[in-house]
């Protein structure tokens, strides 16, 4: 993550004032937020009511989750100095924390234009470009960070930024430097194993799983990570003890109680030289996912894959992904679904391209204007739910789907809600 922001202190602001001021961020700084936030609302009820007691409230809020009392704070530092850019950077990472990315975006180029340079607001541009689906424009903002100053966070934004844009060595070196950076940061480990293993490096992947594991050994999830690793490597009996501390450590992570049962059985298939027999179980066996979340957001995706496609086909035509799809988007489809045909070694099912469509692109496709007013008004009414609640399911659905991270029991329920919400409007029946 982006370390704290530090607030320039108001000059205006008495000498005490200014040193409650500052023990209540240092107090923030050592993750004594909650008591922060006790000194800040002291500071205002005392009557110092200044862009720098609002921003820092702001902040305090923010990293505790209350995301309205954030935004409050940073509404008010504004009102108080126009050209605060701490308070516009903090607006656009509540907003981006919604799931706003479109307003997060435009508070992030508010602060850019009173300070270009700062690499701060620079890479967390670059994340919302990023998490918006707009890959390129999140390398420019990323790259122009990184120019200004190197972060690990940026680094680790662009391992994925260059992922999405398929250039694996670019995505790999990205995620590399950020380890290097901050070697006791887990989540850099984790991510950096998450890429080698989805390239099938299982060595390199069991080193970085391993260093996760060191750094946070109570961890279910790194356990079951490198216990996939392990799994993928053949090496079935470290693979086992990792599943079962995992399922020690939590006995609700399903998927390391699937993963425990599969290991078992594939030692059961060894010969006495330990060679397996007639057995060799898919990488998807031995998965990273975190919770029975990931067969629920997999099945919402395929049939909301094909309740796009029919309905598009069936308004649009048979090829309406030419007309109705940006280009670099339909063209990014094309190169995918050439690349799976040209390296399958049988013969396999010629897909249409929506079907290697990233989850963001489905967004995309009901939010562009005259495929909102022809057709999904009719099933979704508001633009700007389902937006959110799109943007919302896609870190939700990150979370599940990459490098085993456990997902909370909210955003699981979030996640069952939104998915039965979106069904549910595209099965209304509409007057045409």
């Amino acid at each position: 993550m982006v370390n704290r922001r530090n607030v320039p202190l108001n000059l205006a602001l008495p000498i005490a004032a200014k040193k409650l001021l500052n023990l209540g961020a240092d107090l923030a700084n050592k993750g004594m937020v909650n008591e922060s936030i006790v000194i800040f609302e002291q500071l205002i009820l005392l009557g110092d009511k200044n862009s720098a007691v609002y921003t820092n409230l702001g902040q305090a809020y923010f990293e505790t989750g209350l995301l309205e009392k954030a935004e409050k704070y940073c509404r008010k530092a504004i009102r108080s100095a126009p050209n605060l850019v701490a308070a516009y950077e903090f607006l656009g990472r509540i907003y981006n924390e919604k799931g706003d990315f479109t307003n997060a975006i435009k508070y992030y180029e508010k602060a850019l234009k009173l300070k270009p340079n700062d690499y701060v607001t620079l890479a967390n541009i670059g994340k919302a470009f990023l998490d918006k689906g707009m890959a390129e424009n999140a390398r420019d903002f990323l790259e122009r960070s990184k120019k200004e100053k190197v972060t690990a966070f940026a680094c680790n934004v662009l391992g994925f930024v260059y992922a999405n844009l398929d250039n694996f060595e670019k995505s790999v070196e990205e995620f590399k430097e950020a380890t290097q950076i901050e070697p006791d940061n887990w989540i850099y480990h984790a991510d950096l194993g998450g890429a080698f293993l989805e390239d099938g490096l299982w060595t390199e992947a069991i080193e970085e799983y391993q260093k996760w594991v060191e750094l946070t050994p109570k961890s279910a999830a790194a356990h079951n990570a490198l216990g996939a690793a392990y799994a993928n490597a053949n090496d079935f009996d470290s693979a086992k003890k990792e599943f079962y501390k995992a399922v020690q450590l939590d006995p609700s992570l399903e998927i390391a109680k699937k993963n425990l049962i599969n290991v078992s059985n594939s030692i059961a298939m060894e010969d006495a030289d330990g060679n397996n027999i007639d057995h060799k179980l898919p990488l998807t066996d031995f998965s990273l996912v975190s919770n029975e979340g990931y067969w629920e957001i997999t099945d919402f995706e395929e049939e909301f894959r094909i309740s796009i496609n029919t309905k598009m086909e069936n308004l649009f035509g048979p090829h309406w992904w030419k007309r109705r799809v940006p280009s670099e988007i339909y063209n990014r489809w094309l190169n995918k679904k050439q690349d799976k045909e040209e390296k399958a070694l049988a013969e396999i099912e010629i897909l249409d391209p929506i079907f290697y469509a990233d989850f963001s692109d489905y967004a995309v496709i009901i939010e562009r204007r005259d495929n909102w007013e022809e057709l999904f008004h009719k099933y979704f009414i508001n633009k700007q739910v389902i937006q959110t609640k799109l943007s919302e399911l896609c870190e939700i659905r990150n979370d599940i789907m990459h490098r085993g991270r456990h997902v909370l029991p909210q955003d699981l329920a979030k996640m069952k809600l939104y998915i039965k919400e979106i069904l549910f409007g595209l099965k209304r029946k509409v007057i045409d």
